[in-house]
């Protein structure tokens, strides 16, 4: 693994940890301290930045801000803009890293 590779998977990990993390305390904010809520921008920034993939599955799982439409929309973009860059990178540019180190 090149150290770009695990700087990428440091980087992904934390904000999706970030991003559940965050996503259950609003919710819980909601129920309980809705002084204490997260702006839904900053959430926004945060699903874009990384963390949409797990964001949009945690909202679903939790049931929060499922009936924003816009919040869905924006982060199910972003979460099939990473999950492609994922998928084109494993598929494509690694595949010919791999073939020239066997050259």
């Amino acid at each position: 693994m090149t150290p770009l590779e695990q700087f990428l998977v440091l980087y992904f990990s934390t904000a999706s940890a970030l991003a559940f993390f965050l996503t259950v305390y609003d919710k819980l904010a909601a129920k309980h301290f809705p002084r204490h809520r997260i702006a839904e921008r900053s959430l926004l920034a945060l699903g874009a930045i990384g963390g949409a993939p797990v964001m949009l599955v945690t909202m679903a799982l939790i049931r929060h801000k499922t009936q924003h439409f816009g919040m869905i929309a924006f982060l199910s973009v972003f979460s099939v803009f990473y999950l492609g860059a994922c998928l084109g990178y494993l598929l494509f540019l690694r595949e010919k890293r791999i073939r020239r180190k066997k050259r």
